[in-house]
């Protein structure tokens, strides 16, 4: 759960590329935000960047997924303290 917490980890894989292209403003959850869209692996990913303030990643869309990743609350601590009941490590 720790690396998920970690944008630096979370984006290791995301590598800058010269295909990557700024799409239009749009809005996401009241926010202005800038996209960029990546071609990677045969599909087309977006990402959502907020235009005002510090340009910050808020969301993540794999093409082709109904799946998407949003990052809110950028720079607070996390707790991750573990839950009282046993849990079941699926790794």
């Amino acid at each position: 759960m720790g690396r998920l917490c970690n944008m630096k980890n979370l984006l290791a894989g995301f590598t800058s590329t010269p295909l990557a292209r700024k799409g239009k403003p749009t809005t996401l959850n009241d926010q202005q935000v800038l996209t960029v869209t990546v071609p990677r692996q045969g599909r087309l990913d977006t990402w959502y960047i907020a235009a005002d303030g510090a340009p910050y990643l808020l969301k993540l869309t794999k093409g082709g997924s109904p799946n998407s990743t949003e990052m809110s609350t950028h720079n607070q601590p996390v707790d991750l303290t573990p839950p009282d009941a046993k849990v079941q490590d699926l790794t």
